[in-house]
């Protein structure tokens, strides 16, 4: 059984990586949608 803990550190790794992409395809999306970022 995985620790508590260790559970937490992957998730959270993994929680930082999957927002990183989720934000540079946010920025793609909203600068083909609005227009160049101010």
């Amino acid at each position: 059984k995985i620790s508590l803990h260790r559970l937490g550190q992957l998730v959270g790794i993994s929680r930082a990586a999957f927002s990183k992409h989720l934000r540079s395809a946010e920025r793609k999306i909203l600068g083909t949608v609005v227009g160049p970022p101010r």
